[in-house]
């Protein structure tokens, strides 16, 4: 695992900002689990929902948002309003370049 070679944690980049926020709004309790004990940031800002307990909410991930929460996790973070909604669109604009790409599977 790239972490264990000293990947940071709370690089940020790409489509999410960071892993915790990715790994958060995709619902995967695992890695969220592995980022967390590597001592990510819960707090971190940026993406397309600001923060992971945002990204974690979103989709309803209950456990998620719970172990975000314990970590402590600012329940009261607000994100750029503007730059949150622009990112949410090229998210779902992607979605149908995707589902066009795929004959309209998805």
């Amino acid at each position: 695992m790239l972490l264990e070679k000293g990947a940071d944690v709370n690089a940020q980049g790409g489509l999410y900002s960071n892993a915790l926020q990715a790994a958060s709004g995709k619902g995967e309790k695992e890695i969220v689990g592995v980022l967390l004990e590597k001592r990510a940031d819960v707090n971190a800002q940026g993406g397309p929902f600001g923060n992971a307990l945002q990204a974690a909410s979103g989709i309803g991930e209950k456990e998620i948002v719970g172990m975000l929460l314990e970590k402590g996790a600012d329940v009261n973070a607000r994100a750029d309003s503007t730059a949150t909604r622009c990112r949410r669109h090229q998210l779902k604009e992607g979605d149908r370049r995707d589902a066009a790409r795929e004959g309209g599977r998805r």
